[in-house]
């Protein structure tokens, strides 16, 4: 079968520098002909260059020859070429599904300057043999080998690189003006410096785009004028780097750092930070300038000096308190009064007394961490206590709610929250309180327990049914199961833990009238089963409480909504609503607009009192969905008109409430 040979080398310059390219042909029997290329050029790397490589995408089934190159989605080349100031190349020719192969090249076409070799190896090796191509011009190659081709440049006569000198400012230099402009002088005393490599960095950003360079004997003289000023009293650092013309190339690389001129004309800045009206002082306030910060003391005052003319922002922080941010303009001695507002307390307070029992696997995750991570996809706030804490410490008043985390069953022992303590959460809950349980052994540690311990269990609704089983081999719960009055979607969560946490397991009954099972999971075993009850969720009339005996932890996320968030926000959501029955002083509730999932890309739903709007960021309604009522409402996306908005930040208003939240529509 006839070969057909491709012509192939462009000119070749006088110097090593020049560019040029090798063009052969492979053939195997029952395969067309493949045309491939390699070499050096200006500008091209040892990666994908778009300007001078040519990518092949093949499947893996492909049969055909390639360069093989790490660039991200392109992986193969037919035509690679590679830097020209490097003396020596390896190309790899890789062969895919190819019998025995014939390459051929024209050895009389190969470039002039330089040594060509061409070498065979297996894929996972480097030739062990080297031939010179320019007296062999084919070559056959077995099934499964590789051939790799050599481009060697012997060491030329300047081995010395080029050098800088003249640097103004010089290195070390101090009190230098803000507004100097920077020069230096690139010589090379062999071959001569190659004009085009002269590169200029400036506190590690590249101005030679903006640089003016001129011939000078031996050299070039280059010269920068920075578009802005340098900051007061701070360090500059320029690099001159440049290439020779020989081949291989010799390199230099030359750094200098001077400093600016400390600011003669700075200013003070100075105040009080407090709280209230009037105004008291706050001790251990911090307030930040710039990357300066003080911290004030009993008489609330802050100072900072040197401070230079500019635009600056002042942050003040303390401790139980929003911060407040101010933009300034520091023209002269400035006197700022700030004032911070007492931070709102968080809406949840999560009580960790689980007696620090680990159930995942390590040292560092317990449920109450896996509950606060939770909160990142609710609009809810929260605070998480120290590890058993002394309830009778903490001031329940301030929150909303209340998530009690209380321990698996484990080998060792565990505590169980004192009668006193349990007495005072109980008060906290009967005054319209709402609490999430977490408590996977809430019925032999409580229900079972104390007189004190039965009340508080009594105030969930659940009845305790059956201690669980062994987690070995299947655990006690394999996957969830909830209605879509909950969860907006019919839930079906797989649940896999399957460890000393997943042991005995509670399972729960409704007690009350006004309790109901919102999560179940599948039929245990081995029998007598009474329950499968997981989640119980329990209106009084007075309060609101869920309680559930499986830990988020061991959720496995899957779908909306089959998620440990979801299942979160559902209890949340049932704890926020008003009780049925309204008796006594109650502490005011805050009307929630719920939107979830958010971001989304799909559909959210929305919780709200009645019709909502949706606005865009200009403020133009966009969607209108009437109800008279409380309402899930559900939004795809699109306007009134059906047509599909854009992606971005929309701006959903409860017209009942006149609550308004943002929702982030991903298109």
């Amino acid at each position: 079968k006839k070969i057909i040979l491709l012509i192939f080398i462009l000119s070749i310059a006088a110097f090593a520098r020049a560019e040029w390219r090798v063009d052969f042909t492979v053939e195997a029997p029952g395969t067309t002909i493949f045309s491939r290329a390699f070499g050096v050029a200006e500008g091209a790397t040892d990666g994908y260059d778009v300007l001078h490589d040519f990518p092949l995408f093949i499947g893996v089934d492909d049969t055909t020859a390639y360069f093989s190159v790490d660039g991200g989605i392109i992986t193969a080349l037919s035509r690679d070429m590679r830097d020209n100031y490097a003396g020596e190349h390896w190309w790899e020719l890789v062969f895919s599904h190819m019998s025995t192969s014939i390459v051929t090249w024209l050895s009389d076409s190969l470039p002039t300057v330089g040594d060509f070799m061409v070498g065979f190896n297996h894929p996972d090796s480097i030739p062990s043999e080297w031939f010179d191509m320019r007296i062999v011009g084919m070559a056959v190659l077995p099934a499964g080998r590789n051939i790799t081709f050599r481009w060697f440049m012997p060491a030329g006569s300047d081995s010395i690189p080029p050098y800088v000198t003249s640097w103004s400012p010089a290195d070390g230099e101090v009190d230098v003006p803000r507004e100097t402009d920077i020069s230096c002088e690139v010589f090379d005393d062999g071959t001569g410096v190659d004009q085009s490599t002269i590169q200029l960095r400036v506190n590690g950003i590249d101005v030679s785009w903006l640089i003016a360079i001129d011939s000078i004997g031996g050299g070039f003289s280059v010269d920068y004028n920075p578009p802005l000023d340098f900051g007061w009293n701070s360090d500059v650092t320029c690099i001159l780097s440049a290439y020779d013309l020989d081949t291989p190339s010799n390199f230099v690389g030359d750094t200098v750092i001077w400093r600016t001129l400390a600011d003669s004309l700075a200013f003070e800045v100075a105040g009080t930070v407090g709280t209230g009206d009037p105004m008291a002082p706050l001790d251990g306030a911090i307030v930040t300038i710039s990357d300066r910060a003080d911290t004030t003391g009993s008489d609330g005052y802050f100072h900072f000096d040197s401070i230079s003319e500019g635009a600056y922002t002042i942050r003040a922080n303390a401790a139980g308190y929003t911060q407040e941010t101010r933009w300034v303009w520091i023209g002269s001695d400035t006197l700022i009064n700030i004032v911070l507002e007492i931070a709102p307390s968080p809406d949840v307070l999560i009580i960790d007394y689980d007696s620090g029992i680990q159930p995942f696997g390590d040292d560092t995750t317990g449920e109450e961490r896996i509950i606060a991570g939770l909160f990142d996809f609710l609009p809810y706030t929260f605070e998480l206590t120290a590890q058993n804490p002394d309830i009778a410490t903490l001031d329940l008043v301030p929150y909303r709610f209340v998530i009690l985390v209380t321990p698996v069953r484990a080998d060792g022992g565990h505590a169980v929250i004192p009668d006193d303590e349990l007495d005072l959460l109980s008060m906290w809950l009967g005054d319209d309180g709402r609490i999430l349980w977490i408590a996977p052994d809430a019925g032999p540690d409580y229900e079972e327990g104390t007189l004190a311990g039965a009340d508080f269990f009594g105030m969930f609704g659940a009845e305790y049914e059956n201690d669980g089983r062994p987690a070995t081999p299947d655990g006690n719960i394999a996957r969830l199961y909830g209605d879509a009055s909950d969860f907006w979607i019919d839930l079906d969560v797989e649940y896999s833990h399957l460890a000393e946490a997943d042991n005995y397991l509670d399972e729960f009954s409704a007690a009350e009238s006004t309790a109901y099972i919102s999560v179940w999971s599948q039929d245990s075993g081995p029998p007598p089963v009474s329950a499968t009850g997981r989640m119980v969720c329990y209106d009084s009339g007075t309060h609101r409480s869920v309680i559930v005996s499986f830990l988020f932890g061991g959720i496995i996320d899957g779908i909306f909504p089959n998620s440990a968030s979801n299942v979160l926000r559902a209890a949340m959501t049932y704890l926020d609503a008003p009780s049925s029955v309204s008796e006594g002083p109650k502490r005011p509730k805050t009307v929630r607009l719920d939107i979830y999932p958010n971001p989304f890309n799909g559909a959210c739903a929305i919780e709200a009192m009645g019709a909502i709007e949706i606005y865009n960021v200009s403020g133009r309604l966009v969607r209108f969905i009437p109800s008279a009522r409380p309402a899930l409402h559900f939004w795809d996306g699109a306007d009134d008109e059906g047509r599909r908005l854009p992606g971005g930040v929309y701006l959903v208003r409860d017209a009942a409430s006149g609550r308004s939240a943002k929702v982030v529509y991903l298109r």
